[in-house]
């Protein structure tokens, strides 16, 4: 009997990034946590399903929401 290993990471060879473990899973997609190999540091990665535009949309809102958030707290 052969055994298929199934590896749970939607990019398992990726070089910038060692995956960790997976940290949820929702209607837009999974997120993952992983290891920055270049900076050392831990990281959040977003995977959205398919290639919807309004999914796309709500992606890219969020990510500026995100970058506005971490761009006010620097400048605290």
């Amino acid at each position: 009997p052969s055994t298929v290993s199934i590896n749970p990471f939607p990019a398992p060879h990726w070089e910038k990034y060692e995956f960790i473990s997976l940290l949820g899973r929702g209607g837009m997609g999974a997120v993952y946590k992983a290891r920055d190999r270049r900076l050392g540091r831990i990281v959040a990665l977003k995977f959205i399903h398919g290639d919807d535009p309004g999914l796309i949309q709500r992606f890219q809102q969020e990510a500026r929401a995100q970058a506005r958030l971490q761009l006010s707290l620097i400048h605290i």
